[in-house]
């Protein structure tokens, strides 16, 4: 809602850099739009950054003279000395404030209340699941099993009652047990709390995680063998109605002899017997409807699957890769990761959650 008063000729409209859709793309700048985009309400303890435009006049030389102010600091603080048309904020209190664009008389031009809040629940999303496009529903977690000395990454939503609370670089993770902890808060051009798994031997752990401080939700973590792998299968997307180049994603599953589904499982890929470049749980290729080939992923613990593909540059990843925090697992280094996740943002396809 535009509470403020504008200048004459001046439309002012506030933006943040918060993305709610994952889909490994940049958010479009400027918005073209006479409304703000704002995410709020906030969760506290998040740091992001607003920006003020004049839809009205992108070429506005007043623009430079213009502030941007909090009218709560103890709720929505402005961090430092903003730059021209762009200010770091952090939501350091619980309640509501006015972000103030005023021009270079000290006159208002745009007001518009957000609020910040802390999270009482949390939803802790697997992130395999969520690359072939699986619900939050479906890629929802409240226990797991990961195999020792493999990695599980998750991503979290944080939720006041049941509206999802907007920010990142909340989390940490107190813990009952032995098992290693990341908290990396960046994939790509995603801006999200992400929670990464490994399990050193069999002890079952408690995980408590938390919102800047605050107890939100427990995950309990069993650790599986790797004995303890009976099967595997493939599952992602479908080559129906794909157009020829299109990417497609699949994403290979490990399952104890119970069918229950063990994270931290890596894969080798290889087409027709020759070896796909790269190794995880994730494989991209171009859908290629002139080179029918056969698709198998074999897990590290021996158990394989295969599928009947039309397939080019397929190329293998894993779901724990997340951009810049990604350690040295790729064995094609970074550049290829950056490379491949370029691709994948190019690919805008809706994914479809298939068994292969």
């Amino acid at each position: 809602m535009f509470l403020g008063p504008a200048g004459c000729g001046a439309t002012p409209q506030l933006e943040d850099n918060i993305d709610f859709l994952l889909n490994w793309s940049p958010l479009p700048f400027p918005f073209v739009s006479q409304d703000d985009v704002l995410h709020s309400p906030y969760v506290k303890g998040a740091t992001f950054s607003i920006s003020v435009l004049d839809n009205g006049d992108f070429n506005n030389s007043d623009l430079k003279t213009w502030t941007l102010e909090s009218s709560a600091p103890e709720v929505l603080q402005i961090i430092g000395t903003p730059q021209a048309l762009r200010a770091d904020v952090a939501a350091v209190g619980v309640g509501a404030s006015d972000l103030i664009v005023r021009d270079g008389d000290h006159q208002v031009l745009r007001t518009r209340r957000v609020e910040v809040r802390a999270p009482d629940s949390a939803l802790v999303l697997s992130h395999g699941p969520l690359l072939i496009g699986e619900s939050d529903a479906d890629a929802a977690v409240d226990g797991v099993r990961v195999r020792i000395g493999g990695t599980a990454t998750f991503m979290l939503k944080w939720f006041s009652g049941t509206e999802e609370l907007a920010g990142n670089g909340v989390l940490s993770v107190a813990r009952s047990g032995t098992v290693d902890i990341k908290t990396p808060e960046t994939m790509f051009f995603e801006h999200r709390d992400w929670l990464q798994v490994t399990p050193t031997d069999a002890t079952p752990v408690d995980l408590h995680l938390l919102a800047d401080g605050i107890d939100v939700r427990p995950l309990v973590v069993i650790p599986a063998a790797p004995g303890e792998v009976s099967s595997v299968g493939i599952f992602g997307d479908s080559e129906r109605g794909a157009s020829k180049g299109e990417q497609l994603v699949l994403l290979g599953e490990a399952f104890d002899s119970s069918g229950s589904n063990v994270l931290g499982v890596d894969f080798f890929w290889d087409v027709d017997g020759s070896t796909v470049p790269g190794f995880g749980d994730v494989l991209r290729y171009d859908f290629t409807p002139t080179h029918p080939a056969m698709l198998t992923a074999t897990s590290f613990d021996g158990p394989a699957a295969s599928v009947a593909v039309h397939e080019g540059n397929a190329a293998a990843s894993s779901s724990n890769d997340v951009g810049c925090s990604i350690s040295g697992r790729a064995r094609n280094g970074t550049a290829a990761l950056w490379a491949l996740l370029i691709a994948l943002a190019l690919s805008a396809r809706p994914l479809r959650r298939r068994s292969r």
